[in-house]
């Protein structure tokens, strides 16, 4: 049994993906994934360097991971770019966990569940929804992300109306004990169906 979990930047996805394993699901997360892949010395880390160039680069040699953001969230093409040299390295990655965990409940955790290129099939998927001032001052808060950086990655996601209409479940996380509890039912009514 596999669930998509999704949302946009700031809704909480990891929160709930959290609240999933404390229930017992096993947690796949795209995000920590695509960090270790984009790594000095992977293989995706090379082909996005050889794509963008080195200025890309820290003095460490690794990835300037806000440099490169400012490049692809202010230039569709370029996100597409890079979107298309990471998703294949993380695809491949999630596959693997998912043959090597069938057993369990697992949950995916992917900020673009819905992307053409991410063929994964779940058998329920859950949008995680909030506020838009609660998503920017999460955000802020771990990130220090400006309004501005914000929004650009927020006009380069799927609205919340897009993800109500192509998901099974959706959870408002605006109250940490609220979504605890719509985390729980969703999850018992899954239970029950696998």
């Amino acid at each position: 049994m596999i669930i998509g979990v999704t949302g946009g930047i700031g809704a909480g996805k990891s929160t709930v993906s959290k609240e999933f394993e404390n229930l017992g699901a096993f947690v796949i997360d795209a995000d920590e994934i695509s960090r270790r892949q984009t790594e000095k010395g992977e293989e995706c880390y090379s082909e996005i360097v050889k794509t963008f160039g080195e200025e890309i680069l820290l003095e460490t040699g690794e990835i300037n991971r806000k440099f490169l953001a400012k490049i692809v969230f202010s230039d569709e093409k370029q996100l597409e770019i890079l979107n298309k040299i990471t998703h294949k390295f993380v695809k491949n990655h999630i596959k693997r966990l998912i043959s090597q965990n069938s057993d369990k409940i697992i949950v995916l955790d992917v900020p673009l569940l819905f992307a053409p290129d991410f063929d994964v099939k779940c058998d329920a998927t859950v949008a995680v929804l909030a506020d838009m001032d609660k998503r920017f001052d999460r955000v802020k808060l771990r990130s220090n992300m400006t309004e501005e950086e914000f929004y650009s990655r927020v006009k380069n996601q799927p609205s919340d109306a897009v993800l109500k209409e192509k998901t099974t479940y959706q959870i408002v996380n605006n109250d940490l004990d609220e979504m605890k509890k719509q985390v729980r039912e969703i999850f018992d009514k899954i239970k029950e169906t696998d």
